[in-house]
């Protein structure tokens, strides 16, 4: 595993657990260390003044780039004794909010292997669990992988691809978005097209664990038009769209979406999504890069 650059170290704020995870914890530390990762963590006996420990949370919280809550099925000690909360209820409770202030970057890893979730919770934990999970925020990350090795790859590639797309997002006409599985037909409509428009592609991978709508919000901004083309893919072109939409501000987004399909597979016929600023169209495949003209050249005469 290769070391990240001390320069470009991220900082990463590893949150308390309960004693049944405290061993896979100290995995995660050490692991989280070899990657090259900054691990900021509070020491057990810090936890005995609650005012130093509660400043030093904050602080710790304020100039991490994510932070990692490992979930056990213990409740822990209480350790806010005003509003009855363990130390690891507290630590996410602290993170929750600086998310909630839509901070760049900042993203919320939370992490509860199968292995421990199949065993009995106690009360209070179940409910922290639940709320966690009936309250998903932007940016949060939810991971069950039993690996502690693969979860930490999962955090690294998904902080560094999205600051590599911060850093290359630039200016252009379109922004063409397709399944991997459907390259083959989407190059061809892209060689075309960058006939008569600057255009930026991306190739998406169901598989892959980054942060695409995060990615895709960055360079949407900076696009005239953002197509998102589907073949064989429906299946997830729909949910991305969807995805895509809420998160460059739905009606309120500063450019349009044109989710275009391919006619010529009958079961992509009534995969439509309907919202303002998107424009859904069904069309065979051989017309596509002409429409996509044409729904361009609508938007600029109507920003002239």
């Amino acid at each position: 595993m290769q070391s990240v650059p001390k320069k470009n170290k991220l900082k990463v704020f590893l949150s308390e657990t309960s004693g049944d995870a405290i061993e896979l914890q100290k995995k995660l530390k050490r692991i989280l260390s070899k990657a090259g990762l900054e691990v900021l963590f509070i020491k057990k006996e810090d936890f005995d003044n609650e005012e130093s420990a509660i400043k030093k949370i904050k602080e710790y919280i304020e100039i991490s780039d994510c932070s990692i809550h490992l979930l056990g099925n213990e409740y822990g000690e209480i350790f806010d004794k005003k509003n009855k909360l363990s130390i690891s209820e507290y630590q996410y409770t602290e993170a929750q909010n600086k998310n909630r202030k839509l901070l760049s970057g900042f993203k919320m890893f939370v992490w509860q292997p199968f292995s421990i979730n199949t065993n009995e919770k106690e009360e209070a934990q179940e409910v922290f669990l639940d709320s966690i999970m009936q309250n998903i925020l932007r940016n949060m990350i939810f991971s069950n992988h039993d690996s502690p090795v693969m979860f930490v790859e999962d955090i690294r590639s998904i902080i560094q691809l999205e600051q590599k797309t911060e850093s290359s997002a630039q200016s252009t006409d379109m922004f063409f978005i397709y399944n991997e599985l459907d390259e083959d037909s989407a190059q061809s409509i892209t060689e075309l097209l960058s006939d008569i428009a600057d255009v930026e592609s991306l190739s998406i991978s169901q598989n892959a664990n980054a942060d695409f709508s995060s990615m895709v919000a960055q360079q949407f901004d900076k696009s005239i038009l953002t197509v998102v083309f589907f073949k064989t893919r429906a299946d997830w072109a729909l949910p991305f769209v969807q995805q895509v939409w809420k998160k460059v501000g739905g009606a309120s987004a500063k450019s349009n979406i044109l989710l275009i399909g391919d006619a010529n597979q009958e079961s992509n016929h009534d995969k439509m999504f309907k919202a303002p600023k998107v424009q859904s169209l069904i069309i065979a495949e051989e017309l596509i890069p002409l429409e996509i003209k044409v729904q361009f050249d609508k938007i600029n005469s109507q920003n002239e």
